[in-house]
């Protein structure tokens, strides 16, 4: 069985909204960065548009962060085997729109 990981992380702390999506878990994060993790399983997605996920963001309140990362990947014992994300770099989406395999990546557990 997978592990699969979909969320954002955020910059800088901000404030979670009332509500969450079921399952949504929102944390405050000071290392590798000062901001926010929210891991949304029930959102897993190989390739989200990016139209959905900025909504997505938007419901989240994510509007105030100055920059954001949405990500998915999955793994399946030892490295991470693939991930997709999106960036939002405070003004445009940074697209890749690429499934790809992960050699190196810094994992933020929430």
């Amino acid at each position: 069985m997978a592990y699969q990981f979909t969320g954002f992380f955020a910059k800088p702390t901000i404030t979670p909204p009332r509500r969450l999506p079921e399952g949504a878990v929102w944390r405050n994060l000071d290392t590798p960065f000062v901001g926010i993790g929210v891991r949304l399983p029930a959102f897993h997605s190989s390739t989200a548009p990016a139209g959905e996920v900025l909504e997505l963001a938007r419901r989240l309140g994510l509007d105030p962060a100055t920059d954001w990362l949405f990500l998915v990947y999955t793994c399946w014992g030892g490295r991470i085997d693939s991930v997709y994300g999106l960036c939002w770099n405070g003004s445009r989406v940074i697209e890749d729109g690429r499934y790809c395999r992960v050699t190196i990546l810094h994992v933020v557990w929430i």
